[in-house]
């Protein structure tokens, strides 16, 4: 069977059926497309083996970074499971997953995020009725105040905005992993900005395609001086933890994570440890 059949008619209906975001099933559509580049042929069931699977691993860390590297496996290794349970392949995969290299989270300043929200709010032209400056600098406002992720806040309609109370309801359904809902509480100006400009269907309407949404966002970063690999949208999510971790709060409970393990890599140094004392200014002179 070919893997693109076997992840249309078993796995995206098995186990993706409560993931909303069109991310996920476009990542697990391109990761077949470059396994069957990989074999030069299309991929099917039969090249699950710990054998093909860890030459594609180790094909792709020649031209990936290990952490693409190593979400790629593992999904690989998720369709080879559910493979196995419904007796489609025998083998069951045994290959280790890869040591990764732990970066220092990188989150923007205050002075980085005014000039971010400056540019966007400077940007020309229309996206569908609504002025291109307004909706930029409502939808960084919005990511900013609720800390949240981008393919949430797209999902969210006009009548999840509470005008009155200032708060923005992210449902479940909207969210990583797609059980708990979050209600934030939004400044005036966010509030007023994104209940201006809401769509009819979803608060912020993008007419076209959505990964064209992070190209926008790039440049727009970009021309705020701001750019970086692996810095976008969530580095918004980062920025905010961090901010919010400065001023002594919980950012665990901002996040929504369980494990302040996790909330670790969000959290940028240079902001959280700003007014800390330096350990060459505590630490005992002996030179």
């Amino acid at each position: 069977m070919l893997l693109k059949q076997f992840f249309d008619n078993y796995y995206q209906p098995l186990r993706l059926q409560n993931v909303r975001s069109k991310e996920t099933i476009r990542l697990y559509g391109l990761l077949i497309q470059r396994f069957s580049e990989f074999l030069e042929r299309p991929a099917t069931t039969k090249d699950l083996t710990n054998l093909t699977v860890a030459r594609f691993v180790a094909s792709r860390l020649q031209v990936r970074s290990p952490h693409t590297a190593e979400r790629e496996r593992n999904q690989l290794i998720a369709m080879w499971r559910l493979a196995n349970t419904h007796r489609i392949v025998d083998e069951l995969p045994d290959i280790k997953p890869l040591s990764l290299p732990r970066r220092t989270p990188k989150a923007w300043t205050v002075e980085q995020l005014h000039q971010l929200v400056a540019v966007a709010s400077r940007q020309p032209g229309m996206i569908g009725k609504v002025r291109a400056g307004y909706f930029w600098r409502g939808l960084i406002l919005c990511l900013f105040e609720t800390a949240e992720r981008i393919g949430a806040i797209m999902e969210c309609e006009p009548e999840d905005l509470q005008r009155l109370g200032r708060t923005l309801t992210v449902k479940a359904e909207y969210r990583k992993g797609g059980k708990v809902s979050r209600t934030y509480h939004l400044s005036e100006e966010t509030t007023d900005l994104i209940s201006a400009i809401s769509g009819k269907k979803r608060i912020f309407v993008w007419p076209k395609y959505r990964t064209y949404l992070w190209d926008r966002f790039r440049k727009i970063s970009e021309e705020a001086g701001l750019y970086e690999p692996r810095l976008g949208f969530h580095t918004l999510r980062r920025s905010a933890a961090s901010h919010y971790a400065a001023c002594g709060m919980n950012p665990s409970i901002l996040l929504g994570h369980s494990d302040p393990r996790v909330t670790e890599r969000y959290l940028d140094p240079r902001i959280t440890e700003k007014d800390q004392p330096k350990p060459h200014e505590v630490l005992p002179k002996i030179g």
